[in-house]
């Protein structure tokens, strides 16, 4: 989809046939770690987002705001990393792009976007490892380990991103199909916030994408 030009991003929804993103690998520590990360995605992609945040009740206590901050934040990585982990295994995959491209621009911009992804998430992969390092000596205080999930969640994250954008970039077929739709969201960031929010909201309800329009306010700010 286009954000602000000449930026574009990779967009996906959550699969309703959820399946771990590595299934059965292995055993010990490497285990352990894709347990914690599927656990926490899977109720992630399951619950919906819209109107959650104006529904729920606000979470009172430190340790509730904690973890409510926390769980927004997951569900941001989550959105801006599905188009990566979601390409692993991966051998054919059809993308739309905004109309007003030519399918060669189009795929030359989603082999740019996959290189620069693959070399953004392994520095970070290598980052948040000592961080989670660091987080596993608090393993022995009583009470759950909130750092050590977070960057539990974090090095999983990044390493299954480095993997689903090199399997996009070395072994993907990609099936391009020029979106009207899309292409009228070029220079949406330009609009009032309103005029913006009713033409993403417009948009999603015509390509079928519910969750789009969070996205969408994550990437180009409120438009409320």
């Amino acid at each position: 989809m286009p954000a602000r030009q000449p930026r574009h991003v990779l967009y996906a929804e959550p699969a309703s046939d959820y399946t771990a993103p590595l299934p059965g690998v292995g055993r010990g520590i490497r285990r352990r770690l894709l347990d914690i990360f599927d656990k926490v995605l899977a109720g992630i992609e399951r619950e919906p987002e819209d109107g959650d945040d104006r529904q729920a009740e606000k979470p009172t206590g430190w340790t509730a705001r904690l973890r409510s901050r926390a769980r927004r934040w997951v569900s941001e990585k989550v959105a801006e990393q599905r188009v990566l982990w979601r390409l692993q295994g991966q051998r054919r995959v059809r993308a739309f792009y905004p109309d007003q491209l030519d399918p060669e621009t189009a795929l030359a911009i989603v082999r740019r976007i996959l290189a620069a992804d693959s070399r953004r998430h392994l520095g970070l992969a290598v980052l948040d490892t000592l961080y989670l390092l660091v987080a596993l000596l608090l393993t022995p205080i009583p009470g759950p380990n909130l750092p050590g999930y977070y960057f539990t969640f974090r090095v999983v994250g990044h390493v299954l991103s480095v993997r689903g954008a090199r399997q996009g970039l070395a072994r993907v077929e990609w099936d391009l199909e020029a979106s009207a739709p899309l292409g009228e969201l070029t220079g949406a960031s330009s609009l009032p916030g309103a005029e913006r929010a009713r033409l993403v909201r417009a948009v999603a309800d015509r390509l079928g994408l519910p969750r789009f329009p969070k996205f969408c306010d994550r990437l180009l700010g409120d438009v409320a």
